[in-house]
């Protein structure tokens, strides 16, 4: 990506919150790149502290209330960062545990699109767009 990373990434990122599935390639990157460029309003620590209490109920075998609430508690931090890999499977157990299936598969969806636009663009293979993965920890995707 040769223009401004945030050029596009608002856009998109509308996009991928309605219809992720519609995206292209090329909107998927200015998303997941653009993502690095844009200030969230939020520290990453208080963000990755929240998520922790998100994250550690997930996995959990709890009632349907416990689910509500604390699927309460991710929407809240989706709204902060629609993109945070572990939060939308977060939000795709929550939903199952509440018995919203298709609210799962979607979130669970936009997490498959993340990892594709991981797998296809940090492999430096294409030679026109030699985009690279911006985490370390994502590079043991590949």
């Amino acid at each position: 990506m040769t223009s401004d990373p945030k050029k596009f990434y608002y856009d998109n990122l509308e996009i991928f919150k309605t219809d992720p599935k519609s995206l292209n390639q090329e909107q998927l990157n200015y998303i997941y790149y653009g993502n690095n460029y844009v200030d969230h309003g939020f520290k990453r620590g208080d963000f990755m502290t929240d998520l922790g209490e998100v994250t550690k109920f997930s996995d959990r075998n709890i009632s349907f209330k416990k689910a509500t609430e604390i699927l309460e508690k991710a929407k809240i931090l989706y709204q902060k960062n629609p993109l945070q890999k572990e939060l939308l499977l977060d939000l795709q157990k929550l939903h199952y545990k509440i018995k919203e299936e298709d609210k799962g598969d979607f979130h669970f969806s936009q997490y498959q699109l993340l990892l594709k636009t991981i797998n296809n663009s940090g492999t430096e293979k294409l030679y026109f767009s030699p985009l690279v993965v911006t985490n370390f920890q994502i590079k043991w995707l590949h």
